[in-house]
């Protein structure tokens, strides 16, 4: 039974190897080959369309995604009767069990016009319990929740910040019942000798939180400290 062909348990512990089954390539297609450096995969990963690129920025920012990278697997699947091969995009650990789930990328129009082709593999997933999702670019794509990533990410995810950094921007925080509109936040910041890369720097690694569907270059939008530090 093709239920029984993948064995995920042992998959999920090859993952760390980090190898995937196919290497992206624009030979022969439309496809514009992009880098991505993971910060959580400690490798660079390659993907065949900018769509997946800007995905991984959701993976990082995920905080139950241990690790992942492009092309991990091959599962087969039946379609008009006949067996083919299907490659995910992208197949990622979620902890804390350590599952493997498997992602397609793809704008929703090719979605519509492979309608049945995804529903065969969707059925063949869900035979062999794996967990699959489908990603479009008017989720990937959304504004300016994908700019906040880039920027958050390309920028400050590196940044290491000292313990005195840290417990002055909590303090502030503190100072104003752990809320303050970004424009207050501007002002402010001179007095209390701290630089506004810190709070970016911060905000990615979610000691301040925020409405990732504001702007950050929006004066209006709300920054609070993530309820572990009040």
């Amino acid at each position: 039974m093709i239920e029984a062909d993948f064995d995920q348990e042992n998959f999920v512990k090859k993952f760390d190897a980090q190898c995937p089954v196919r290497v992206p390539t624009n030979r022969g297609r439309r496809a514009i080959i992009t880098k991505f450096f993971s910060n959580k995969s400690r490798r660079r990963l390659l993907s065949e369309f900018t769509l997946e690129r800007d995905y991984y920025h959701y993976l990082e920012w995920d905080d139950s995604v241990e690790k992942y990278m492009e092309q991990p697997c091959t599962v087969p699947y039946y379609h008009d009767g006949k067996l083919r091969n299907y490659t995910p995009d992208v197949g990622a650990i979620i902890i804390p069990i350590r599952k493997l789930r498997l992602i397609e990328v793809k704008p929703r129009e090719q979605i519509l016009e492979n309608f049945s082709i995804i529903e065969s593999i969707k059925h063949s997933m869900a035979l062999r319990g794996l967990d699959f999702e489908i990603v479009d670019d008017f989720f990937i794509r959304s504004e300016p929740r994908l700019s906040n990533l880039s920027l958050l990410y390309g920028r400050y995810s590196g940044v290491e910040l000292c313990d005195a950094s840290i417990y002055g921007i909590i303090k502030l925080f503190r100072l104003h019942d752990y809320v303050l509109p970004f424009w207050m936040l501007l002002e402010i910041l001179p007095a209390h000798d701290i630089h506004l890369w810190e709070v970016y720097s911060m905000l990615w690694r979610k000691v301040i939180v925020f409405d990732l569907n504001m702007s950050l270059d929006n004066p209006e939008t709300i920054l609070t400290l993530d309820v572990r530090y009040h």
